[in-house]
C-alpha cells in the first residue's frame, strides 16, 4: 500500500452505528443516474482485524473527496490477497436497498402516476421490513398507469417503472447522512448558467459522438395491453426534425397505455429523446477542479469543445474516479446550446 496515496473512509454498522475512520489505498467510486454506483478500496488484514468489527460484509462506507462530495453505500465484497495480505472492500451505493425487499404478495393501485405507485411500493417494503430508507420523495404528477405486483423485487419494480414513465431514481446521503431515495420525471438541476466546461483548459481529453442511426420522428404509437388487430393507436410526429433528417419512422408499444389519450403523451415524451441525433459524450477533468463541486449527477453543464466548434449542454449522467489517478472521468448525453 506504500506506492498509493492514503485516503479516509468511515465504516460502520447499518444506521452509522460504531463508526470507525480507516485510511485506505486505491480507492475508486462511481456515481450514477438510475443505476447503482460502485466503490472499491484496499486494506492491509492487520488494519482490517484491528477495526473489531465482527465482519466487514455489511457494513456502511463513506467517502468524502473534495470536489465530488460523499459516497455512501454498502460493503458487499471483499477480495483477499493472500501474497499481498490485503483485503479489497468492494461497495454498491445506498441504492442497492431496495434490492432483495419485496413487495406486497398481491397489490393491484389503478389509475396512479408512476410516482405515486413507486411511493406505495416503497411503503410497503418498509412496514414490512428493514428498508434502510430515511426518506422517500417522488414526482407524483404524470400520465395514470395500472401496475400489479405480486411480491416483485422493490429494485426491479422502481427500474421497470422508470424506464416505462420515463423517470428517473437516485439514492444518496443528505448532508445529515440519511438515506435518502428520489424518483423524478427528471434528476438534477439546469446548472448552465454556473458551470462552462472548456476544452484546454477544464476538459482534459475525452469523445463528443454524434449520430442518426436511432433517431425517430414518427411513432405509430399502440397500446401493449391489447390485441393488436384491436389495439387503439396513434401517429405522434416532429415535424422539425423530420424537415431536418428526412422521416425516420419507428413503432412502439405502450404497456398500460389503453387509449389514444394516454398513448400520444407517451409518444410525446419517448420524440423528445429521439427526434434528435444522439450525442453521447465522455470527458476527463482532473479531480481538483473546483468546477467539480457546483454539480452533481443528473445536472446539466455548458461544455465548449474548440475541436468541435461547438458549444453543448452537456447533462452528466454518471461521475467516476480512481482517485490515485486525480481524474474524473464525467459521461452523458450532450445537445446544442441555443
Amino acid at each position: 500500500m506504500s506506492t498509493s496515496a492514503l485516503s479516509t473512509i468511515t465504516l460502520a454498522y447499518r444506521g452509522w452505528g460504531d463508526a470507525k475512520s480507516i485510511g485506505v489505498a486505491s480507492v475508486s467510486a462511481s456515481w450514477g443516474v438510475s443505476e447503482i454506483g460502485r466503490f472499491s478500496g484496499i486494506l492491509t488484514a492487520n488494519q482490517a482485524r484491528l477495526l473489531g468489527f465482527s465482519s466487514l460484509l455489511g457494513l456502511w462506507v463513506l467517502w468524502e473527496h473534495p470536489t465530488l462530495g460523499r459516497w455512501g453505500g454498502v460493503i458487499e465484497d471483499l477480495n483477499v490477497d493472500l501474497f499481498r495480505g490485503t483485503v479489497e472492500l468492494a461497495g454498491a451505493s445506498f441504492a442497492t436497498n431496495l434490492r432483495k425487499k419485496r413487495t406486497s404478495r398481491n397489490q393491484r393501485v389503478s389509475s396512479a402516476p408512476a410516482g405515486s405507485l413507486w411511493l406505495r411500493a416503497v411503503a410497503d417494503a418498509q412496514n414490512d421490513q428493514d428498508l434502510d430508507i430515511d426518506e422517500a420523495n417522488a414526482d407524483e404528477g404524470g400520465n395514470l398507469l395500472t401496475w400489479e405486483w405480486r411480491g416483485d423485487d422493490l429494485f426491479q419494480v422502481t427500474d421497470a417503472l422508470a424506464r416505462t414513465a420515463n423517470h428517473e431514481y437516485d439514492v444518496y446521503l443528505d448532508d445529515n447522512l440519511r438515506v435518502i431515495a428520489e424518483f423524478r420525471e427528471r434528476v438534477g438541476e439546469d446548472k448552465t448558467g454556473s458551470v462552462l466546461l472548456i476544452e484546454g483548459r477544464d476538459v482534459l481529453d475525452g469523445t463528443i459522438a454524434e449520430s442518426t442511426y436511432d433517431l425517430i420522428n414518427d411513432i405509430l404509437a399502440v397500446s401493449g395491453d391489447d390485441e393488436w388487430a384491436a389495439a387503439d393507436h396513434a401517429v405522434v410526429t416532429d415535424p422539425d426534425s423530420i424537415d431536418t433528417y428526412g422521416r425516420q419512422q419507428g413503432t412502439s408499444a405502450y404497456d398500460y397505455a389503453t387509449r389514444r389519450a394516454s398513448l400520444i403523451p407517451r409518444a410525446q415524451e419517448e420524440l423528445a429523446t429521439l427526434a434528435e441525433p444522439a450525442r453521447p459524450a465522455t470527458v476527463r477533468v482532473a479531480a481538483t477542479n473546483p468546477q467539480l463541486s457546483l454539480f452533481n449527477i443528473g445536472d446539466t453543464v455548458e461544455l465548449w469543445s474548440a475541436t468541435a466548434n461547438q458549444r453543448y449542454d452537456f447533462r452528466v449522467l454518471s461521475r467516476a474516479i480512481a482517485a490515485d489517478e486525480g481524474v474524473v472521468t464525467l459521461s452523458g448525453d450532450c445537445t446544442v446550446a441555443e
